[in-house]
């Protein structure tokens, strides 16, 4: 019995740090290109308690200020404000492995976000 709990309590040591490894929180980059056709770095910030910052060409200034909502592998997305906002909420499957977080449109009405093909490939900044 006193192996049986001291396993349950390692497992519960562990199971955060598994977890954390899994989780959209912290800074993400991608690479996209802009209007004219030149390759920026979009930096895409998400927080703890559901909020995001999207700053284009990373260079300090936010263009974009938000909220998500992460329900499983679904992720509601709202812009608040900013010069780039776009007040539509949208709909993406979140799958997030290492360093890797890809978001793959499932409905979002805001024209360019998510590119063409839907879908955003973003690495660990």
């Amino acid at each position: 019995m006193k192996n049986l709990l001291r396993l349950f309590s390692l497992s519960m040591l562990c199971l955060p740090v598994g977890l954390m490894g899994q989780s959209v929180v912290g800074d993400w980059q991608m690479t996209a290109s802009d209007p004219d056709g030149n390759q920026m770095t979009i930096q895409v910030s998400m927080t703890a308690n559901g909020t995001y910052t999207v700053d284009f060409g990373v260079d300090g200034s936010i263009e974009v200020n938000g909220n998500y909502k992460l329900e499983g592998s679904k992720m509601t997305i709202k812009d608040s404000s900013g010069p780039q906002a776009c007040p539509q909420e949208a709909v993406y499957t979140v799958e997030v492995s290492g360093n890797s977080l890809k978001m793959i449109r499932v409905s979002d009405p805001c024209e360019g976000r998510g590119g063409p093909e839907g879908v955003m490939a973003f690495t660990k900044a």
